[in-house]
């Protein structure tokens, strides 16, 4: 678990003036016991998934869509992602692509952890996949959204590596400049609220749906379907 997520996180939200507030519980073994204590829906937890990528054609990462970026010249992704493009104050024209050398995190410098860890994977890219604890995932589909070929899950190690936290604990922020973040359509439009672990199994954040598009811009791929009752 990492304390100095929870205060990266509280000092970033309130940086940039979101309306969130604080929850600790005790820790929950599964989404739906989680949202019970928070006293949240299931759709609105937000689960993060830290994945990695292989496959890509000439080594670019494309995207279809991506959240609030062109429009939103206060959103500190603006920089990080049009500096890549060459893009003006955030306004990229058509598909975004990147490659993996591009990827930076979408918070400030002081904020970020150390990247030198992990070494990395030849032609492959991490990812932080976030989406509505009410869904599941397709990591094929994950994987053909971003033109790559194949996704899986990355091991525990790692996962401490580029997050600094444990499985279970790990916000749907990205403060590793390898970790790329995206989020599914799930996530947004159902509830004005999520709700995540932030950083710690017995403490969530309950966040405004459209502070964390403005604030995370995560880049949106297709890649759940809705669970059936008990999945």
């Amino acid at each position: 678990m990492s304390e100095r997520i929870f205060e990266s996180l509280k000092e970033l939200l309130t940086q940039q003036g979101a309306c969130f507030r604080l929850v600790a519980h005790e820790s929950a073994g599964t989404s739906a016991e989680v949202a019970k204590i928070r006293g949240t829906q299931l759709g609105q937890g937000a689960k993060a998934l830290v994945c990695t990528i292989k496959g890509f054609k000439d080594g670019q990462i494309s995207f279809a869509q991506n959240l609030n970026l062109a429009d939103n010249a206060q959103n500190p992704n603006a920089s990080c992602v049009a500096s890549a493009q060459g893009c003006e104050n955030g306004a990229c024209a058509g598909n975004l692509t990147l490659t993996a050398d591009q990827i930076c995190a979408n918070v400030p410098q002081q904020l970020k952890l150390p990247s030198d860890k992990p070494a990395g994977r030849n032609g492959r890219i991490y990812v932080l996949a976030v989406f509505a604890a009410d869904h599941k995932t397709d990591l094929k589909r994950l994987a053909q959204g971003l033109g790559g070929t194949k996704a899986s899950l990355v091991s525990p190690d790692e996962v401490g590596d580029l997050t600094d936290c444990v499985i279970g604990s790990v916000p749907p922020f990205s403060f590793h400049d390898k970790l790329l973040l995206i989020a599914d359509p799930s996530l947004f439009g159902r509830f004005e609220e999520i709700a995540f672990n932030a950083g710690l199994l017995d403490h969530s954040i309950i966040l405004n749906a459209q502070d964390y598009a403005r604030i995370a811009a995560p880049h949106i791929v297709s890649f759940t379907e809705k669970a059936t009752e008990g999945e």
